[in-house]
């Protein structure tokens, strides 16, 4: 008996805590983006079959991030915001003490649109297209950059203000980017602040 009640006042003071931030969120001139999270990714065909069996080696550590960073944006109403970000993702692979590790990037233009309330605030839509590049580099070899291609994010999530200035935004994309005549997928799931 006691323990039910205790877990009803919480969940009740959690309510009237996210309640009272929904109440706090206010529209700011300008906003800031930073998130981090998971990632799966697609690679072309050939280098997709090598970095699977490279993945299955005894002793082999995998590691996939990805990173949304450097996100300024505007609004444009209440509930858009536009602006610029830089999408990326990491695929590390370790081994003894050496490793490779391919990133992918894209600089883009991006938007967010918050379907039902304020910019920051309840579910939305974000969708990216900007110029991509891919980056290779391990252990005992310079970092090697592909030409530029372009890339496009599209996805959503839910907003969650837990501040009159600070948002939490839970979010899933799926993103390509085409460079040099392969396409690269990465869908990721993350976490991130918008400020």
């Amino acid at each position: 008996m006691k323990k039910g009640l205790l877990v009803a006042v919480c969940v009740f003071l959690l309510v009237g805590a996210v309640q009272d931030s929904y109440s706090k969120n206010r529209l700011e001139s300008w906003y800031t983006y930073w998130g981090i999270g998971y990632t799966g990714l697609s690679y072309p065909s050939e280098l997709d079959q090598v970095l699977d069996l490279l993945k299955d080696l005894p002793g082999v550590t995998h590691t996939s991030l990805a990173l949304d960073v450097l996100g300024f944006y505007w609004p444009k109403g209440e509930r858009t915001i536009l602006g610029a970000i830089v999408n990326g993702w990491s695929d590390r692979y370790d081994v003894e003490g050496s490793y490779v590790q391919i990133n992918g990037y894209l600089y883009s233009f991006s938007m967010m649109y918050f379907l039902n309330n304020l910019i920051g605030q309840g579910l939305f839509v974000r969708g990216d297209a900007g110029f991509a590049r891919m980056v290779v580099q391990g252990s005992g070899l310079d970092a090697t950059s592909s030409d530029w291609g372009y890339g496009l994010l599209l996805g959503g999530g839910i907003g969650i203000p837990i501040s009159s200035g600070t948002r939490l935004l839970i979010q899933v994309n799926y993103s390509f980017r085409k460079v040099e005549g392969e396409t690269y997928g990465s869908m990721q799931i993350s976490l991130g602040g918008l400020f």
